[in-house]
């Protein structure tokens, strides 16, 4: 058996969860391509993969944001 094997895909329940938003905010994000789901029958799931690559796109957003806000131009 290998690794890719035993992966558990993750509810959006447990997504919501482990990011703290609320559901509506997942299946937006979801539906907007901003988290990869897998359609499994009628119901969508998340490898854990998907959304960890989520979270560090989204935390290299902002440190790209907190750098620009605190490097050079022109101050008053």
């Amino acid at each position: 058996m290998t690794t890719q094997d035993t992966i558990k895909l993750l509810r959006l329940t447990e997504v919501a969860e482990r990011l703290d938003i609320s559901m509506p905010t997942v299946r937006r994000l979801v539906k907007d391509g901003k988290i990869k789901a897998i359609r499994v029958g009628r119901v969508l799931r998340v490898r854990p993969l998907d959304l960890e690559s989520y979270i560090q796109n989204s935390v290299n957003k902002v440190a790209g944001q907190a750098t620009n806000l605190t490097g050079g131009g022109d101050q008053a």
